[in-house]
């Protein structure tokens, strides 16, 4: 067991956030056509207020306080905030390490990369579906989106910041996968591939034109990608391979919302508070009701099933019942 997996297996045990995903807004440019936020959402029409600069900093000194160390800032696209790098400062200052999941293909100009290589980043996590400009434009609903992020790329290795690769594969991209991981190699990216997507949030299928089975996936990458390659399956991480180490959601870490909501994870969409109406982060971890379902569910029947495969079928109608007995719903 790695440093890293004897690390989560404490915070579990001890129920420390020791990882927080916080986006910081649901405002997008792109229109991807897997992304699980509602696109009025991502057009700016919803659900609330977005959290202050102010609050955005109390928030990151709680967490600091209640034991977080690993923090990733998505969205939605981060970049669309101008108080990005302000934010980034602070959480700097409260020695957390640092991971950004973008699109990289807005607000990160040469002096912006420049500003977040001065900061002290552990990644940067852009999403990049083919290397083909038409393929990849095509999945993000945004013509030049690829040229732009393939910049972003290049200025970001020249500043030596670590980049990750995240990316989905779909029936239209994965005859593309070796020389996207081709053009991993040469900038020394990392590249990580995943099939499992996230249903949307506001109940719309997905594209069913776009999307591949799981199994047909695995088949595609054991046998026509990388073994004509000859590259070993485990050179791929995938969210899968991830989630095998074992689900801390609740108990080892927790998804914070644009509006201050805490969930259990980005997957399991329970409010347990709000912070952006000043109550406490810790009360909030140590004491909500929808944490601690979250930990007894890890801990009973469906301890053997992903929780966020449990939820979707069958974890909303058990929550509420919880809540019926508590006499709250």
């Amino acid at each position: 067991m790695s440093v890293l997996d004897r690390a989560y297996q404490k915070a579990r045990e001890q129920l420390i956030p020791l990882a927080v995903h916080f986006d910081l807004t649901y405002r997008c440019h792109q229109r991807c056509v897997h992304c699980y936020i509602p696109e009025s959402w991502r057009r700016g029409e919803g659900p609330g207020p977005e959290l202050t600069t102010v609050q955005v900093k109390n928030i990151l000194d709680q967490l600091a306080a209640a034991g977080a160390f690993f923090l990733t800032f998505s969205g939605g696209e981060m970049f669309l905030r101008p108080d990005i790098l302000p934010i980034l400062e602070h959480a700097r200052n409260l020695n957390f390490s640092i991971s950004l999941l973008s699109s990289g293909t807005v607000g990160l100009d040469e002096e912006q990369v420049e500003a977040l290589a001065d900061i002290g980043l552990a990644h940067l996590l852009f999403s990049m579906y083919s290397v083909d400009p038409a393929v990849h434009d095509r999945i993000t609903g945004v013509p030049g989106s690829c040229a732009k992020l393939i910049r972003t790329i290049k200025a970001c290795r020249a500043r030596d910041l670590q980049v990750v690769l995240n990316c989905f594969i779909f029936r239209h991209n994965h005859n593309g996968i070796m020389t996207l991981k081709e053009f991993a190699n040469q900038h020394e990216l990392h590249l990580r591939l995943s099939y499992d997507f996230s249903p949307s949030w506001d109940g719309k299928p997905a594209p069913a034109d776009l999307l591949m089975g799981e199994e047909e996936i695995r088949r595609l990458i054991e046998s026509q990608v990388l073994r004509e390659k000859k590259e070993p399956l485990e050179n791929i991480t995938t969210f899968s391979q991830v989630e095998d180490q074992g689900c801390a959601a609740g108990s080892g870490l927790c998804y914070i919302s644009p509006q201050g909501e805490v969930w259990p994870c980005v997957e399991v969409r329970l409010r347990a508070g709000y912070l952006s109406q000043q109550q406490d982060f810790s009360r909030i971890w140590e004491g909500a009701d929808a944490l601690k379902w979250v930990r007894q569910i890890k801990t009973g029947p469906a301890a053997d099933t992903r929780l966020c495969d449990y939820y979707r079928e069958k974890g909303q109608q058990d929550w509420h019942l919880y809540l019926k007995n508590k006499g709250e719903a």
